[in-house]
């Protein structure tokens, strides 16, 4: 009987050291699905114009001024902000950023063709609704897009910005 009644304690030893280590595991792992989801600050800043562009950037934002802003975006990477982003009523976007690099945020686009502006290689893309252009100028990276537009107008476009620019 003796042999019974112990062995009947390390299975209730057992059971509740199961018990302890599953309520453990439940413990530490009962946050991981809200791990998953990590909140990240907003990459897009909306700011008022362009001098409070350029507290954020450090540099000057040229702005078309014959056309109305709908807004001033500024896109950080991280800690800090690195690129501008003018949004007209009509639906055209500004983008600048220093550097060497695609700034439009199109991926998939066809290249078009490549034009020169004032001494500038311009390399113009389509995409859907949306024919863009990027280039180069001094150390930074432009790109200007319109929605339902056609070459000729974009060129018309481009012209006006390099103006800005040079």
């Amino acid at each position: 009987m003796k042999k019974i009644v112990l062995v009947g304690w390390i299975f209730v030893f057992l059971v509740s050291i199961g018990i302890l280590f599953v309520g453990i595991w439940f413990i530490m792992n009962k946050d991981k699905d809200v791990e998953k989801l990590v909140q990240m600050a907003n990459p897009l800043t909306e700011v008022k114009n362009t001098a409070e562009m350029k507290d954020y950037l450090g540099y000057d934002i040229p702005i078309m001024t014959d056309k109305e802003v709908s807004k001033y975006i500024v896109v950080g990477d991280g800690k800090y902000a690195n690129h501008g982003r003018i949004i007209y009523n009509d639906e055209s976007q500004f983008d600048i950023e220093k550097g060497d690099s695609d700034v439009s945020g199109i991926y998939g686009g066809v290249k078009k063709r490549e034009e020169s502006i004032s001494g500038t290689k311009i390399v113009i893309y389509s995409y859907e609704d949306t024919i863009y252009a990027i280039w180069n100028y001094n150390n930074y990276s432009y790109s200007y897009s319109m929605k339902n537009s056609d070459d000729q107008t974009l060129l018309i476009e481009l012209n006006k910005l390099m103006k800005l620019i040079k």
